[in-house]
């Protein structure tokens, strides 16, 4: 007969645990190198952006670099002038683009961002209100470019399945979004 002692439970009950703390220092590792990779991306993007001048190529790497950051399939930014929504930069399919995947709806996410100055989350778009007359599959985020009360812009970043933003993921945009409004402050006043 197979019976097993105490001592033998014990023994593999320890090494239940022992492994248990190996996975969860793995996966810890793996965090920390994942974070220690976006504040080196974060750092990167805060460098070009503060060297550059040119408008379009602030805006052109404010998407570079919302991608890079989250793996999405889509970035849009949209500038604002207090009213109007204006085409910025766009990046999908590995490349930029000259004109948006769609222009934003008056009652839209990105015009709703853009007047409210607060960031709207849609994990799954078939389940909301801002998508039942315009229906997609997908996720998407938007985060104003904001500095005091005024907003300069609007940054979105979109995934073509549903998709749990995580908060990682908006602190990472919500930093980008930050620098890329001083990189659009200091190129109005030095124009």
């Amino acid at each position: 007969a197979n019976t097993i002692t105490i001592e033998q439970l014990d023994i593999e009950q320890e090494v239940a645990t022992q492994l248990a703390i190996a996975i969860e220092n793995t996966r810890l590792f793996e965090t920390e190198m994942q974070r220690n990779s976006e504040l080196t991306a974060l750092h990167q993007a805060s460098l070009q952006l503060t060297r550059s001048i040119d408008t379009t190529n602030i805006l052109d790497l404010i998407v570079d670099y919302a991608l890079l950051l989250t793996n999405a399939e889509d970035s849009h930014l949209f500038l604002y002038d207090g009213e109007n929504l204006a085409f910025g930069a766009a990046i999908w399919g590995d490349d930029k683009q000259t004109v948006p995947i769609q222009s934003p709806r008056k009652n839209g996410l990105t015009y709703t961002v853009a007047r409210t100055g607060e960031k709207i989350i849609v994990p799954d778009t078939k389940h909301h209100s801002l998508y039942k007359a315009h229906p997609w599959e997908g996720a998407i985020i938007g985060i104003p470019l904001k500095a005091n009360e005024k907003i300069y812009g609007v940054l979105s970043v979109a995934f073509n399945s549903p998709h749990h933003f995580t908060e990682n993921e908006i602190r990472i945009l919500e930093l980008l979004a930050d620098q890329a409004t001083v990189a659009l402050e200091n190129s109005q006043l030095y124009k």
